[in-house]
């Protein structure tokens, strides 16, 4: 969790414009965001779970982590939508599934009962 709120912070305060789509590690870089040693792996974004991957459109960010056990995602949700600038957090990549912070943690229990391999973290980006 530390890792990822760091790269939300480092990726909200940045001063100048990002690319839209998706954001690498050499994207992110050229930006000006660094980031946290521990999510970048041979110019790819990883998470301690698994392979990351993080989408901008507009002022959203999109991020998503995949590999996460069912015994995690809940907390996960749970404590990834405490964070500055997180507005929603999904067990999929469904819109369905996307539910507004703070999620309650019976809330992601019951949607994390649906063992998807993922979290899906939305962020609003601060101008």
């Amino acid at each position: 969790m530390a890792a990822l709120s760091e790269l939300i912070g480092r990726i909200a305060d940045v001063a100048g414009p990002l690319p839209e789509g998706r954001l690498d590690g050499p994207a992110l870089a050229r930006a000006g965001v660094q980031l946290p040693r521990s999510m970048l792996r041979n110019q790819h974004l990883v998470s301690f779970w698994g392979p990351a991957a993080i989408m901008k459109s507009g002022d959203q960010l999109v991020i998503d982590l995949n590999g996460i056990h069912r015994s995690t995602c809940s907390r996960l949700l749970v404590e990834a939508g405490q964070l500055p600038g997180v507005t929603r957090g999904a067990n999929s990549g469904a819109l369905a599934d996307e539910q507004s912070t703070p999620v309650p943690e019976a809330r992601a229990t019951q949607l994390c009962a649906r063992n998807t391999g993922r979290a899906r973290i939305i962020v609003e980006r601060r101008r």
